[in-house]
């Protein structure tokens, strides 16, 4: 299961002292620099829309103080420091294609991305109906035309890139890494999930809802997109399915209180943890379903 694309953490130069300089560099890129973009993005927009009258002020650049799409844009930059410490990681440390993270065959199956991309963003929108359905009044009709065709465009481009920086480190270069050591996909997938889970643990929504539950939604994602990658021997799959998840609720329906701030169509004013983790088992199952049994990977080797 994977071989191939755990193999792939053997090419270029991959001592472990090179594995744990490239982490630092990867860790400093996202935490560090991303972190300072993070911090100034909201100054530097103040003061560009202030002018004169800008005054530096912790309370009103607070994350409770600024306009949600401020905040996207802040918490997109980190995840875009996150994105180029991978690339030179593997550049300038590993010396090997960044491609290789992805797949272990000569292109990229960007047919199997799409097929990742539809068929979650189709579960997607059929779980949300459900909910809205069943639960009357949670999803709010809250779409602000002028500011949505401003936001959309943005989201668009940068919300993909945030989750593929996830996942080319977490379900690739972790991975690929830790391939090197064993090879029972059970243990790399409980032991990545669990890496994936830790920076979510100060996301907003912990205190809006069950945080067990909440924290066990997450640990499962990285479980599903772990596996996935695993069985299908790329990574593919799970950029596609995690950009759509992303988008959906970037664009679509997205929590009053979320990580993601973002002017959506849909606010969902209740996060009810027990559906939502219910929600992602029924559409883990399906997904699994359809990508691997009614779907096949292109031959792209």
């Amino acid at each position: 299961m994977g071989s191939r694309y755990l193999d792939m953490g053997l090419l270029g130069r991959h001592s472990a002292l090179r594995y744990l300089v490239a982490v630092l560099l990867i860790l400093f890129s996202w935490f560090g620099v991303g972190g300072v973009l993070y911090l100034l993005l909201p100054i530097v927009w103040a003061a560009a829309t202030l002018g004169p009258a800008f005054q530096l002020d912790t309370t009103t650049l607070s994350p409770a103080g600024l306009d949600r799409f401020v905040n996207y844009l802040a918490l997109s930059l980190s995840f875009i420091a996150f994105l180029v410490g991978i690339l030179l990681a593997m550049i300038l440390i590993h010396r090997r294609s960044p491609r290789t993270l992805i797949t272990p065959n000569a292109r990229i199956d960007w047919r199997r991305l799409g097929q990742g991309f539809g068929v979650w963003l189709v579960l997607s929108a059929i779980g949300s109906l459900v909910e809205a359905l069943l639960f009357p009044g949670r999803y709010q009709f809250s779409l602000d035309l002028a500011r949505f065709a401003f936001a959309a465009p943005l989201v668009l481009l940068l919300t993909p890139l945030q989750t593929s920086a996830e996942e080319l480190f977490f379900r690739g270069y972790l991975l690929q890494w830790f391939g090197l050591r064993a090879r029972n996909p059970a243990i790399l997938a409980v032991l990545t999930a669990a890496i994936f889970t830790a920076p979510h643990l100060g996301n907003p929504e912990l205190g809006a809802a069950n945080p067990v539950l909440i924290v066990a939604s997450y640990f499962a994602t990285g479980i599903l997109f772990a596996l996935t990658t695993l069985v299908d021997n790329g990574l593919e799959l799970a950029l596609g399915a995690h950009a759509a998840n992303n988008l959906f609720s970037g664009l679509i329906a997205n929590y009053a209180v979320s990580a993601l701030e973002t002017d959506s169509i849909f606010v969902i004013g209740e996060i009810d943890a027990v559906f939502s983790d219910v929600q992602f088992l029924v559409m883990a199952g399906i997904f699994w379903l359809v990508v691997f049994k009614l779907l096949k990977r292109s031959v792209v080797a």
